[in-house]
């Protein structure tokens, strides 16, 4: 049994983006929030402790840390014990089986977080480009659409 992993190949580099994601969620009904310098609950006392960014799970017993990568980014540290945190914010219904070998027991843990912060992410970017970006969400299978154009 590990505690406090670090999730892999993932970084965070647009806490507004990552802000917005969390407020979607939010109004999916998903109990989470996002905290500047707060408290992080992890297994213990010696893993626990203020984060610079930290996802707050209310209905879970341990929350998500952000921490400093040293680029300019932050990545994710989170307890997949039992699975609580994948309850809550896990991958799509359908999105990834639990044994994809392509992605860790972390990543699967924050799909949605993950899913909901790239459509941010592209959104902004397409938006701050002059394109025209619309946004649709199917609740039946968890899914975020863009349709990004540019008219001339």
């Amino acid at each position: 049994m590990s505690h406090n992993t670090a999730v892999k190949d993932v970084k965070i580099n647009d806490i507004n983006a990552l802000s917005q994601a969390i407020q979607n969620l939010a109004q999916r009904g998903v109990n989470i929030g996002l905290q500047q310098n707060a408290h992080y609950r992890g297994y213990n006392s010696s893993m626990s402790g203020v984060r610079p960014w930290v996802i707050t799970l209310p209905n879970a017993p341990y929350d998500i840390a952000l921490v400093d990568a040293g680029d300019g980014s932050y990545s994710m540290e989170l307890d997949t014990w039992n699975d609580h945190i994948a309850r809550q914010v896990g991958a799509a219904r359908g999105a990834v089986a639990l044994t994809d070998k392509a992605h860790s027991k972390e990543q699967i843990a924050v799909g949605q977080i993950m899913q909901e912060y790239v459509a941010c992410k592209l959104y902004n970017e397409a938006a701050a480009r002059g394109h025209t970006v619309t946004r649709s969400y199917d609740p039946e299978t968890q899914q975020t659409r863009l349709l990004v154009a540019q008219f001339a």
